[in-house]
């Protein structure tokens, strides 16, 4: 697996970390902060106030996946064990997999519940699999998330506005109007590039 933390087992924070301009590849998932995680219902995982921005990240097997925070999750058992992003930044990335599956947030998953992303932005991303979904997994939950890319689920229902939202403008005051529901006051605000982080 590659990461920066290449294996996690769960029950485990990350907060305020950012990868960027970085080389990840491996070959049982590899995403941005977390390669893979197996575990057990027991078990979780939650990313705050992180950036993946500018990577290479590349899955060389077919049954695991690459994203741009999070590789693959495993569950011994179908799993209630969410994966949770808040206010999380995508942007840059290229993700490449020669057989697995493609996400900006989380590459694949196997039993491993319901994944929540709130107040998230996915920008800019380049997978190199036609067929992969680009936003979502199975089972994923969206709230006030943001996208320049059009939404494609995985399965079920189209996104609304309020769930993942398409926009148009991504740096300046531009994104701050596209974008309004983020808490520009406290949490986020507009990095040398004008892009929000």
């Amino acid at each position: 697996t590659a990461g920066l933390f290449p294996y996690i087992g769960g029950n485990a924070t990350i907060k305020n970390v950012a990868v960027k301009n970085s080389h990840l590849v491996g070959t049982q998932g590899a995403g941005g902060f977390v390669g893979s995680s197996y575990g057990t219902d027991a078990k979780s995982i939650t990313l705050e106030n992180c950036v993946s921005a500018n990577n290479y990240i590349e899955c060389g097997r077919g049954d695991s996946g690459a994203g741009a925070l999070v590789g693959f999750l495993y569950n011994t058992t179908n799993g209630t064990t969410p994966t949770t992003l808040n206010n999380c930044l995508v942007y840059g990335n290229e993700l490449v997999s020669t057989k697995g599956q493609l996400c900006s947030a989380i590459g694949g998953s196997f039993n491993a519940g319901k994944n929540s992303f709130n107040n998230s932005v996915f920008l800019g991303c380049a997978p190199t699999l036609p067929t992969a979904s680009y936003h979502t997994n199975h089972n994923s939950k969206y709230s006030n998330c943001y996208t320049d890319q059009t939404p494609t689920p995985w399965d079920g229902a189209p996104f609304n506005d309020n769930q993942l939202k398409q926009i148009t403008s991504t740096t300046g005051s531009a994104a701050k109007a596209a974008m309004p529901n983020l808490d520009w006051a406290n949490t986020w605000f507009e990095n040398k590039d004008g892009i929000p982080e």
